[in-house]
């Protein structure tokens, strides 16, 4: 992978994947690597509904339209973050609402079971309780990734603006 990092810490953007192959020194035989076809996602539409309720809590659902080709079998996830229009991220403390590194996230699961799998309306739920923002208009983006469950990225998907008023 090649990311683009701050210069304390933490990627700012993975810039690209390249997958190779390495052979041990004294061996003819090939470990590691890819896997035997590469993972690969078509993005084909990104919607909100907002202000609709969920388990009593108010907030946003999120619906992605995409494809997927050699991902049969492998755990994954639609995950989508959240930041600024000026890229920077949006912090949270509210458990099952962040990533790893405390950014403010939302993620739904996925396992497809073919080789070629279409998500034709996934759904991905966070609500407003978990943005931490001050009062007033916020011009904010979604970044939409399909990551492994481990959570390294297999695929960015889109960039979605959004306004919120708190």
């Amino acid at each position: 992978d090649v990311k683009l990092i701050y210069k304390g810490g933490g990627v700012i953007t993975e810039l690209t994947t390249y997958y190779f192959d390495y052979t041990e020194p004294g061996s003819t035989t090939s470990t590691g690597g890819a896997p035997a076809t590469k993972i690969a996602a078509t993005f084909k539409d990104m919607w909100v509904d907002y202000d609709v309720y969920e388990d009593g809590k108010k907030g946003m659902r999120v619906h992605a339209k995409f494809s997927v080709t050699n991902m049969k079998s492998v755990e994954g996830y639609l995950a989508i973050y959240f930041e600024t229009k000026e890229g920077e991220r949006l912090k949270s403390d509210v458990t099952g609402f962040r990533s790893t590194s405390g950014q403010l996230a939302a993620y739904k699961s996925i396992t497809p079971g073919y080789d070629q799998t279409d998500y034709n309306d996934l759904i991905v739920f966070i609500p407003y309780s978990a943005f931490n923002l001050t009062t007033g208009k916020h011009d904010l983006k979604m970044d939409a990734d399909l990551i492994y469950k481990e959570g390294g990225m297999i695929q960015h998907l889109k960039y979605y603006d959004f306004w919120m008023t708190k």
